[in-house]
């Protein structure tokens, strides 16, 4: 990843639940393209004493679905996203999406109904989201099922190659 995904703002998120729930695990599922961006985050886990509840796995396309499938909940803390592919794939897996309020997420799915929307640069209110889908199951399986109902009635490629098409011979 780099700068732009601020995963450093999900590692603070996690470091608030996990020092309440100290049996969650997070999984950071990345592409290490900026060595000094993996350095900082690898140095802020270090700093932060959570080497044991943090692992770094390389993003692997044979390997994301099972990443995804043992998840619960996933987090999206970018300051922008050009596509929400990322947000697909979680629904498509049935996570929940808790995601920063920022140009290209909030315009692409449904708040509340395949995810929620905190405040962007907000680690606290991501927290705080994340601390009332741990702590209400009957919330997170809510959210699970209607992420996997979106995904399943989600327009195929085509259907927003027209859409896109449209717009630009407007």
């Amino acid at each position: 990843y780099t700068p732009i995904k601020r995963i450093e703002d999900s590692i603070k998120a996690f470091e608030i639940l996990h020092k309440i729930h100290p049996e969650y695990r997070l999984k950071i599922i990345w592409n290490p393209q900026d060595q000094k961006y993996t350095e900082t985050l690898t140095s802020l886990v270090n700093e932060k004493n959570l080497n044991s509840a943090i692992s770094f796995i390389e993003y692997s396309e044979n390997d994301i679905s099972y990443q995804l499938a043992e998840s619960e909940i996933m987090l999206v803390s970018s300051k922008k996203e050009w596509f929400w592919l990322i947000v697909l794939e979680g629904n498509a897996s049935g996570l929940p999406v808790i995601a920063y309020d920022v140009a290209g997420l909030r315009d692409s799915v449904i708040d509340g109904k395949n995810w929620v929307l905190v405040p962007s640069w907000d680690y606290i209110a991501m927290w705080w989201k994340l601390m009332t889908f741990v702590e209400d199951w009957q919330l997170l399986t809510s959210l699970s099922k209607s992420s996997l109902q979106y995904i399943k009635t989600y327009p195929w490629w085509d259907e927003r190659y027209t859409e896109f098409k449209k717009i630009i011979l407007l």
